[in-house]
């Protein structure tokens, strides 16, 4: 399913945990997935087309419906990736990311870091596992168990 939709990365959970309705779904056998696109929640014209795209070549892999129409032209080769691990943040204060999505890490390298600005105390905050960070916390602001970082890695 996740490749009929044409994006460039695929990346398989390796836990069915969490609240979600892609997590619901693999609890209970049901394959499912879930599509993230954009930058930060825009919502520009180009972005919605290949959202839109996307689940049209979802919708007839599945054979719901015939071959759509005029679709943007799949133009890069899916990859596979493994989901290797959430960086949390360990303290409430103003993160300052050191790396970004799209950077390669290793574990234990220090990704960013925390300021209490009561006390300025400093947390580091280090990668959990080796690969690339595909999402990255952009506030300012964070609480513990705030989600800073995701990592994965290419499933060759």
């Amino acid at each position: 399913m996740a490749h009929a939709v044409g994006y460039e990365r695929v990346i398989f959970g390796t836990s069915p945990a969490g609240g979600n309705s892609h997590g619901a779904a693999n609890r209970r056998g049901i394959p499912a997935i879930l599509v993230e696109t954009g930058q930060l929640g825009d919502r520009d014209p180009a972005a919605v087309r290949r959202l839109l795209d996307g689940l049209y070549r979802l919708l007839h892999h599945l054979g719901v419906i015939e071959s759509p129409q005029r679709l943007a032209p799949v133009t890069v080769q899916p990859r596979d990736w493994i989901w290797t691990g959430e960086v949390e943040s360990p303290a409430a204060g103003l993160w300052y990311p050191d790396a970004v999505t799209g950077d390669e890490v290793t574990e234990g390298q220090t990704i960013g870091r925390i300021i209490d600005p009561a006390d300025g105390a400093e947390h580091k905050v280090s990668a959990v596992s080796t690969g690339t960070i595909i999402y990255n916390m952009n506030g300012l602001t964070v609480r513990p168990g705030t989600h800073l970082a995701a990592i994965a890695a290419p499933h060759d």
